[in-house]
């Protein structure tokens, strides 16, 4: 009997063994495979080449110093903030807030006229692809500062990946602070929708199953921790290995899908999942306005809602948008099916504002990935938001004047 179970651990030791020389051989191949390759190489982003940057001198440089910025920081209540960073195009606070132009000096920050504004969204709001002065926020507040001639300072609370909730409670969290503003801005759509459908249950973040798992992970009072531990450690390991990016990269070449495709499991299989996936989104976000509207009575500010453009409803794509548009074509349905039932649910919602065919008839490249807009259609979206903002504030001074 003792004899057979050293046997057996000998055999379970030798099948250790011997999966773990794979695995350091097959990392010590791969990793000189991938010094070989690049040798001479920049690994650069992607969308350095997008056509609607028509060749811009400084994309590139932007690019480097954006992968340096991708670093977030558990920041309480909405999960993370990007790191404080000093750069030639991008620049982030200590309160993880991005640097938007605004006039040197404000006529009066604390007089009767000068309008604070907050602007709130995901990545697409904080500016992807676009230098400091010109993100959606800097358009904003330069043109109504010198356009206008409006005493403004606003400030982008943008964040990548951020859904609208995250956005509520930030706001709130402001709030709190005593930190009140006369107009709150939001630019949704994208999150909202893929948030839900890579995790099933609409309104959760993006990403949420990673909080699941991590979830008390260093609780020594919870039983197993170490075992836990271990396991997501292992994960890590394996996932961070070259020998994984390079065998699910292949296999991604080989059966066409993607990361987001690996990460949707739980996404709607049936017209019906379908059908009710879309209603909760829509409850979510419906539900968002009305809890800021609510804020915006009892604090005294005004509410902006848009819904943003999206690269499925530009017609007239270029080449390089159209294979954009392909990354993303699994999530298509659903975007559509929700971004219909958006449209239906709040037409008559007099502060949601649908912008998303702002691009649908132009056949200029304004897209540089599946969501992100050159900084000339950051553009053209803050020129259909001024629209909105000015002719509001001329309304609240005309009441405050009567």
């Amino acid at each position: 009997m003792v004899k057979s179970l050293r046997e057996h651990a000998h055999v379970a030791w030798s099948i250790v063994g011997i999966t773990l020389l794979f695995f350091l051989t097959s990392e010590l191949f791969y990793s000189v495979f991938l010094v070989v390759k690049r040798r001479g190489t920049e690994t650069i982003d992607y969308r350095v080449k997008a056509d609607g940057y028509y060749g811009a001198d400084w994309v590139k440089a932007y690019f480097k110093e954006f992968d340096t910025t991708e670093n977030k920081t558990w920041t309480p209540y909405v999960y993370w903030r990007r790191r404080p960073f000093a750069g030639n195009y991008i620049n982030v606070n200590e309160m993880g807030i991005r640097r938007t132009w605004n006039p040197d000096v404000p006529k009066g920050v604390n007089g009767s006229n000068h309008i604070k504004i907050f602007m709130f969204g995901g990545s697409t709001m904080w500016g992807t692809g676009a230098r400091d002065d010109y993100t959606i926020s800097s358009i904003v507040s330069r043109s109504l500062s010198k356009e206008y001639g409006i005493d403004v300072s606003v400030t982008n609370f943008g964040e990548s990946g951020y859904v609208s909730t995250q956005e509520v409670i930030m706001l709130m969290r402001e709030l709190q602070k005593l930190n009140v503003p006369k107009m709150v801005i939001f630019y949704d759509g994208f999150n909202d929708i893929f948030a839900a459908f890579q995790s099933g249950t609409p309104g959760y973040p993006l990403n949420e199953i990673n909080r699941k798992r991590e979830f008390n992970l260093l609780n020594t009072q919870e039983g197993a921790w170490r075992l836990r531990l271990l396991k997501e450690a292992g994960i890590a390991v394996i996932r961070e290995s070259r020998t994984y990016r390079v065998l699910t990269s292949l296999l991604g070449k080989v059966s066409g899908s993607t990361h987001a495709d690996i990460q949707a499991s739980s996404s709607p299989k049936t017209i019906g999942e379908l059908e009710h996936m879309a209603n909760g989104v829509v409850q979510v976000y419906s539900q968002n306005i009305k809890i800021v509207e609510q804020m915006g009575r009892a604090y005294g500010f005004k509410t902006i809602f848009y819904w943003h453009p999206d690269i499925f409803q530009k017609r007239a794509l270029t080449p390089y948008e159209r294979e954009r548009k392909n990354e993303v074509s699994y999530f298509q349905d659903f975007y559509l099916t929700v971004d219909a039932k958006v449209k239906k649910d709040l037409s008559g919602v007099e502060s949601f504002m649908d912008i998303s065919d702002i691009f649908s008839s132009e056949s200029k490249p304004y897209y540089i990935d599946y969501a992100h807009l050159s900084e000339a259609g950051n553009e053209m979206v803050a020129r259909r938001m001024l629209a909105d903002i000015v002719r509001i504030i001329k309304e609240s001074a005309a009441v405050k004047g009567s």
